[in-house]
């Protein structure tokens, strides 16, 4: 009986360890700048396909380590959102707004939205530009470059 728990309790471990993890918002790290991750609508998340998971304070933050670090493979690219903040999301079916008026984390002033519509009203009362995953990938990682 102990075997077949203990089998059991292994099971789930290696289920969860696969997946996504909850952002401990106040006291995790970002992978990226080692700063404590603490906007709830800006937090965002990588788990590799072996199943290790990187936690970061901001897309710009998860887009630098993406372009760092170019021979990963993700399983999930995860973004938090203004409309739904702390809760992960798929990121590659967000959409960011890159706009003065709304500053992020780390200063590259982009925002995540669930859908086109939110980013959309967003930017008519904040200005800026809406991007999809791919082009805010491609925007910042030129600003990033731009830096150095």
């Amino acid at each position: 009986m102990y075997k077949f728990i203990f089998g059991l309790f292994l099971l789930s471990i290696m289920a969860c360890s696969s997946g996504p993890k909850e952002i401990n918002f106040g006291s995790d790290k970002c992978d990226f700048c080692s700063m404590n991750i603490m906007d709830k609508p800006y937090g965002t998340e990588l788990v590799t396909d072996k199943g290790k998971v990187h936690k970061f304070d901001s897309s710009e933050c998860m887009i630098n380590y993406m372009h760092e670090n170019q021979d990963k493979a993700y399983s999930h690219i995860l973004t938090c959102t203004m409309d739904n903040p702390g809760v992960l999301v798929d990121a590659k079916s967000s959409y960011f707004l890159v706009s003065e008026n709304m500053p992020s984390p780390m200063g590259a002033n982009i925002t995540a939205y669930s859908t086109k519509e939110l980013a959309d009203a967003s930017q008519a009362e904040n200005g800026g530009e809406v991007y999809d995953f791919e082009g805010i990938k491609s925007v910042q990682t030129k600003h990033e470059m731009s830096h150095h």
